[in-house]
């Protein structure tokens, strides 16, 4: 009977002490615990203080819960001609309430401490909760990450900065200190936390559903493992409890994709086709000179940027006739009140009532409309003092070196913009099957292009030896675009882009016996570093026009963030049909 209620004791205390240590093991346990001890404590060293200094049961209650704050012993004295056992009894007394205290004090400062690292540990790591609102919230850190850090701190610093959250599973500590080293801030805070945007607790500690706009970056090389990623994030936005009050802004790798995505997003997603639009910008660069200068002015909020806003004083305006009520703005176009964008309508178009004027401008307030029409001084007729020159005539020979995944939608697009017998000649390291077979899986049969006459060289862009048989001078232009075994690695793609340009260069100088021809070249290159060594080097800059797709992907998903109707502008004068822009001589 003795050894089974020894058992029972043993037992029950291994009970006890695993409910104590999940009891300790929570904060709010914790807390529990060190009030529950220290009201024991004050409870049970009490009578020992009212016994020893002869005082009241209110005195000693006071004491003691001073002494658990500052321990100290007081010595009880022999003044009032107590008896030798009750002094040494006192004294035995304070010091065992002084050791309770004192350690009960130092359990106290000990909890304070750990709280108080646990609290920087978690600042440090980006784990804390961030409590935001109308902020601007990044997931995922990818190649365009910096670019869209630097545009939206550059429109944040009109208004005196803001607020910008970075949802990443890198740690916070590597993205600060490239924050920091990349980012100029101008007055803008960007928070960094540590997580995953496929888990709703996650996207709720940075008040995702507080934010004004919510922008996914691509993390992945392979656009289609991208955006597949890209649907179970929109399907965790869509999932949380809490509705969203701002926009999501999209970076879709595929084409394809793009209607699927507004599907699984609902009316608050903007997506924005990257690779697509960077395609045909390509293209539109290679047929109009310094094309492309002009969409890097235009894009991003470091110049003058799209604007737009309704102005009753021009209802009723003919389109044709709104740059009269401008001063400061120049009018490209309308979007209806359907929300239909309309970009250099027709010019008898009038202004109705809840149009809103799209503009070019340096600043949302910098320019208002005019009542009436702006006086515009008379110019001299220098016109007629030259001939008119007619348009420059269209490419017939084009040269497009680099295998691309959406290579199709350009072939589909140059058969839209080139006359008939055009000739494109296709130089990658893919042979002639694999690409025709990749052609039929995207639904282009080269049959079809009834303007080009598609063909092929196989060999290294990078290869003098096979690509002897290219006459470089026999071209009208010449587009270099990344090609795909490449594309993962931006600094080892730029670094092929940068030797085919000065490789063909070399051979145009060679193959005219030392004079350059100059056959207009367009190059796309990827990393901002690399567009930095261009500028610094005269030769290499002239060498081609270059186009830095990832830097221009920025500036549009940050245009997008900022105001969401951009986006329709962009898909209008980027997309596949719409108005776009052209650089011609002032002759005409």
């Amino acid at each position: 009977m003795g050894l089974l209620g020894l058992a029972t004791v043993r037992a029950w205390a291994g009970e006890f002490k695993y409910r104590l240590d999940e009891l300790i093991s929570s904060r709010t346990g914790q807390i529990a615990v060190l009030v529950v001890v220290g009201c024991a404590i004050i409870v049970g060293v009490s009578p020992i203080v009212m016994y020893s200094h002869r005082t009241t049961l209110f005195m000693s209650l006071y004491e003691t819960a001073v002494d658990i704050l500052d321990p100290k012993i007081d010595m009880v004295s022999s003044d009032n001609h107590d008896t030798f056992a009750f002094l040494w009894i006192s004294r035995g007394w304070t010091f065992v309430g002084f050791v309770l205290t004192s350690l009960y004090a130092n359990v106290m400062v000990g909890f304070v401490v750990d709280w108080i690292l646990v609290k920087v540990e978690a600042v440090d790591k980006g784990a804390r909760p961030i409590v935001e609102a109308g902020h601007t919230v990044m997931l995922g850190w990818g190649d365009k990450s910096l670019g869209f850090l630097r545009e939206i701190c550059l429109a944040n610093e009109s208004e005196g900065g803001g607020v910008v959250v970075v949802l990443s599973d890198r740690p916070k500590a590597e993205l600060d200190m490239e924050i920091h080293a990349m980012v100029e801030l101008r007055g803008t805070k960007i928070l960094c936390f540590k997580g995953n945007p496929l888990f709703a607790a996650d996207l709720l500690k940075v008040s995702v559903h507080r934010a004004r706009s919510i922008t996914i970056i691509s993390t992945l090389a392979d656009t289609s493992a991208s955006d597949d990623a890209l649907v179970r994030v929109l399907l965790t936005l869509k999932s949380l409890n809490h509705p969203l009050q701002g926009h999501i802004v999209a970076d879709v790798g595929q084409l394809d994709n793009k209607h699927f995505m507004r599907v699984v997003g609902g009316d608050i997603l903007e997506a924005l086709v990257s690779r697509h639009i960077v395609g045909r910008l390509v293209v539109l660069c290679s047929r109009s000179l310094h094309l492309g200068r002009v969409y890097n002015s235009l894009l991003g909020f470091g110049g003058h940027e799209f604007y737009l806003n309704e102005w009753p004083e021009c209802i009723g305006v003919p389109f044709g006739e709104l740059y009269t009520r401008f001063e400061s703005a120049i009018p490209i176009g309308l979007r209806t009140r359907s929300g239909q964008v309309l970009v250099k309508p027709r010019a008898s178009r009038l202004v109705e009532e809840g149009d809103a004027i799209i503009v070019v401008a340096e600043d949302n307030d910098s320019y208002e409309a005019e009542a009436g029409p702006i006086y515009i001084p008379p110019t001299n007729n220098w016109s007629h003092s030259f001939q008119k020159r007619p348009l420059p005539a269209p490419p017939k020979r084009i040269l497009v070196c680099g295998w691309r995944r959406d290579l199709h939608t350009i072939l589909m697009l140059l058969q839209r913009l080139s006359l008939p017998g055009t000739t494109v000649d296709l130089v990658n390291s893919a042979d002639v099957d694999e690409r025709l077979e990749t052609f039929h899986a995207d639904g282009l049969h080269l049959n079809d292009l009834t303007n080009l006459q598609v063909a092929h060289i196989v060999g290294s862009c990078t290869s003098k030896r096979q690509l002897t048989d290219v006459r470089v001078g026999s071209y009208d232009c010449i587009i270099v675009m990344t090609d795909k075994e490449t594309d993962h690695d931006l600094m080892s793609s730029d670094s092929q882009i940068l030797k085919t340009v000065m490789l063909l260069r070399s051979m145009e100088v060679q193959q005219n016996r030392g004079e350059m021809h100059h056959v207009p070249c367009i190059a796309e290159v990827m990393d901002t570093r690399t567009q930095k060594t261009i500028r610094q080097n005269t030769f290499i800059e002239a060498a081609a026009e270059w186009v830095n797709s990832n830097d221009l992907v920025s500036r549009m998903l940050a245009m997008v963030s900022e105001n969401r109707f951009v986006n329709a502008i962009l898909d209008n004068i980027l997309g596949d049909y719409g108005s776009t822009f052209d650089v011609l001589p002032a002759s005409r």
